[in-house]
């Protein structure tokens, strides 16, 4: 029986609109996007693990691309990711009723510190009494140690648990340590999945 409902964040529960902040930090800086890539790939892990700051982050990458571009004072992370965020208001209410039924929350994601702290102002983590953040925990998905420290957090068993991620890998991820999983495509979609495993939202 499933007790638990785990929610990654960006595309689930407010839309994902990284392109356009890569797009930001492209233009701004003066890059080609092939140099942003090989650059960006190296660096992003540490900082998402918070083995990094964000000052320590772009002074990495900027010497590794040869910007000669000056930073604006505003973040490139976070200017692009507010002007264009958008909470998914029909996730919310479903999250809602979850909550409202007893099952236990949690949100397992993948992000960094100027993000957090966009989403706490947003109040996108307020219906989750338990948070994995993967700049705070120190691991990433798809590293199977984080699904099982949410578990643990959770105090549930894999099988008692679903996961709800956008990116396939992270959902197979999931899978491959006992959890159940859901691909997100729309609230819909997800209502009509959850239902698969006799979780009810129908008030």
């Amino acid at each position: 029986m499933i007790k638990a409902v785990i929610f990654d964040v960006g595309g689930v529960l407010h839309t994902n609109e990284m392109k356009f902040v890569y797009q930001d930090i492209i233009s701004t800086l003066g890059l080609t996007k092939g140099l942003f890539d090989s650059s960006y790939n190296k660096l992003i892990e540490p900082f998402a693990k918070g083995e990094i700051s964000e000052e320590k982050f772009w002074n990495l990458f900027t010497k590794a691309t040869h910007a000669t571009k000056t930073l604006p004072e505003e973040s490139l992370f976070r200017r692009e990711f507010v002007r264009r965020y958008k909470v998914n208001q029909d996730v919310i209410d479903l999250v809602k009723i979850l909550k409202g039924k007893g099952y236990k929350l949690a949100v397992l994601s993948n992000t960094i510190k100027p993000h957090v702290e966009v989403n706490k102002k947003m109040g996108i983590y307020d219906y989750f009494p338990i948070l994995i953040l993967s700049n705070e925990v120190g691991l990433i998905k798809p590293d199977p140690r984080i699904y099982r420290l949410t578990l643990n957090r959770l105090r549930v068993e894999p099988s008692e648990a679903i996961f709800i991620d956008d990116k396939k890998e992270f959902v197979k991820a999931a899978e491959n340590a006992g959890l159940e999983g859901i691909v997100f495509r729309n609230a819909q979609q997800l209502k009509k999945d959850l239902s698969v495993y006799g979780v009810g939202l129908d008030n």
